[in-house]
């Protein structure tokens, strides 16, 4: 199996759906979201929204430009662990202000 082929069409995966968030936000009409809900709400939204966009394209970008990056060493599980922990890590307050 050819890993780092496989780490390129996770990578393109990545692009097509930072794309979609260009995309469908207009069809589900976000731009009225913000001006329904509280202010507070809205800044959260419109700060995560960002955030999914910009790591989404980092990741993409990285799996498209370095996919050695998850091969070499034989660190790659510690590599794409820390990533998604960063992830989560940084979605968890946004998550626990809207609990």
């Amino acid at each position: 199996m050819n890993w780092e082929l496989l780490i390129r069409m996770a990578g393109l995966g990545l692009l097509l759906i930072a794309l979609a968030n260009f995309i469908v936000p207009s069809m589900l009409n976000y731009r009225a979201i913000p001006a329904k809900v509280d202010r507070g709400f809205a800044r959260i939204f419109t700060v995560h929204a960002v955030h999914i966009v910009v790591t989404v394209l980092g990741m993409g970008g990285l799996c498209l430009r370095a996919p050695a990056f998850f091969l070499e060493d034989g660190s790659e599980w510690v590599r794409a662990g820390s990533m998604g922990l960063f992830s989560l890590g940084a979605d968890f307050p946004t998550i626990a202000t809207l609990a």
